[in-house]
């Protein structure tokens, strides 16, 4: 046994010890780019001709592009430049009354924004579909959610204080197209998947397509498939663990009936795969039982039939003195 929970620990702290390389080589290649980028100013005493200022132009465009993205987070000692002050000015405006030309209603507040900022952040909100709007709707978005993202928006910060903040953070992301949110939400939930939650984080990051959550989740489900209940799977759709069974066990039909999964169940029974009645009989599961009775009786021989009615009325029986 202890053997055995070494093993999984061991495949964990793999997936997790793959997850920091692809960190470290996304960090390797920031790093290669800003290098090249680096050596393409030219030398301070370089003569000035036709081909020293094609370079200066494209040095120019180039780092216009890297202030751009590394002035989203700038360094305390960080020079006054436009781009500094924009994005300085651009935090400050987050609930200020100053410039704003739109409010988002939530339910218990209104937030005063600006479409400029809004349009620079997701396609959903673009020019067309803000020009005639005072304002945006987002009653139907939790308060505190509401809140996180549009303080994301102007600061490029967020506090995810709970996996399940952050679960609904990244679903509302997903629907406003806000692409960096939804990839940072993923990167805080990969390194808190466990036992205990990756089947919901897997339901989820299939929901909306988050591939990079989703493949993770799904190597720990498989990690720890045995240690996993029945009340694992309660929040999955029918349709989706009958994806995960077929691909994840030889007997998947056996593997519902251990889930207690009666709409599972029903969708394999469709596809006329091998009748898992002892496995049902053996949970003490009436319903399942009776359940696949009715739905196979047409499929067996009558002596195999009075066979599981016999099996199902012995269970019965079991339970009965049981109880």
């Amino acid at each position: 046994m202890a053997q055995t929970e070494l093993l999984k620990l061991q495949q964990h702290l793999k997936l997790l010890k793959e997850e920091y390389a692809l960190i470290q080589n996304r960090y390797n290649d920031l790093e290669a780019k800003y290098q090249n980028l680096s050596a393409l100013a030219p030398d301070e005493n370089e003569e000035d001709t036709f081909t020293s200022g094609l370079i200066q132009n494209r040095y120019n465009d180039l780092e216009a592009k890297y202030q751009n993205l590394s002035a989203l987070a700038p360094d305390e000692n960080e020079e006054d430049t436009f781009t500094s002050r924009l994005l300085a000015l651009i935090r400050n405006l987050y609930s200020s009354e100053t410039y704003s030309d739109i409010k988002i209603k939530l339910k218990d507040k209104e937030i005063n924004c600006h479409k400029i900022i809004l349009n620079a952040r997701s396609n959903e909100w673009n020019e067309a579909f803000l020009s005639n709007k005072a304002v945006l709707n987002w009653e139907g978005v939790e308060s505190e959610v509401g809140e996180k993202i549009i303080y994301w928006l102007y600061t490029n910060e967020i506090n995810l204080k709970s996996d399940d903040l952050t679960l609904k953070v990244l679903v509302q992301a997903h629907d406003f197209q806000l692409v960096n949110l939804v990839r940072k939400c993923e990167e805080v939930l990969t390194k808190n998947v466990t036992v205990t939650n990756c089947v919901m984080f897997y339901s989820v990051a299939e929901q909306i397509g988050a591939v990079k959550l989703r493949e993770f989740c799904s190597e720990v489900i498989s990690i720890y498939w045995n240690e996993l209940k029945p009340k694992d799977f309660e929040h999955m759709s029918g349709a989706l663990l009958t994806k995960m069974l077929k691909e994840k066990t030889k007997l998947p039909l056996h593997s519902a009936v251990r889930l207690l999964r009666e709409d599972v169940i029903f969708l394999l029974l469709k596809e006329k795969t091998k009748l898992p009645l002892h496995s049902a009989v053996r949970l003490l599961r009436e319903d399942v039982i009776f359940l696949l009775l009715i739905e196979n009786a047409s499929k067996v021989s009558w002596r195999l039939y009075l066979n599981m009615l016999l099996q199902f009325y012995l269970s019965l029986s079991e339970r009965s003195n049981v109880i």
